[in-house]
């Protein structure tokens, strides 16, 4: 078995440091327990202090990982999981990427399609299925600014519903 090396890691003042074996400890040399986040990545939350004021951050172990071991010359956004498993926190398994590339990345392995991020599957959408079918049931009967109000959304948004830019499934 290797030695577990540690280095700090960034951002919070050498108060937590995270090994190459994806351990994270506080300066108390307490190792921290790993949650799963709902997207299956191993998260743990630390706290940083802000005039005397404790703020809790929920940080992703394989970025804290990537940040302090990983070199990033080309300042790369997103921290890929080389083979797709979002808990497989292991050094190898990582690389910095742009977030065009994360995401290629991710069709290539069939972790998203086409079916997973459309509708009420992309965890960004802002109308469902029956908002979507209503808007357009109703395009040029009612005012886009009164659709858009009803929905709680932005113009731009209606008209893209509204013309089959989005929410081509329907």
């Amino acid at each position: 078995m290797t030695k577990e090396t540690w280095l700090p890691v960034k951002g919070f003042g050498g108060r937590y440091e995270v090994s190459d074996q994806g351990n994270i400890r506080s300066f108390g040399k307490r190792i921290l327990k790993q949650y799963t986040h709902k997207f299956g990545y191993k998260i743990v939350y630390l706290y940083e202090v802000d005039k005397s004021i404790r703020k809790r951050k929920c940080s992703r172990v394989h970025r804290l990982m990537a940040e302090a071991f990983i070199p990033n010359p080309d300042n790369l956004r997103d921290v890929n999981h080389i083979d797709g498993i979002k808990n497989h926190n292991v050094l190898s398994n990582f690389e910095w990427v742009s977030r065009s590339d994360n995401v290629k990345h991710a069709f290539k392995l069939g972790l998203k399609n086409s079916d997973t991020v459309q509708g009420t599957n992309n965890r960004l959408a802002k109308l469902d299925d029956n908002a979507v079918k209503y808007i357009r049931a109703n395009k040029g009967l009612v005012s886009q600014r009164k659709l858009a109000n009803m929905f709680g959304v932005s113009q731009s948004t209606l008209q893209i519903a509204q013309s089959g830019k989005s929410w081509k499934h329907i």
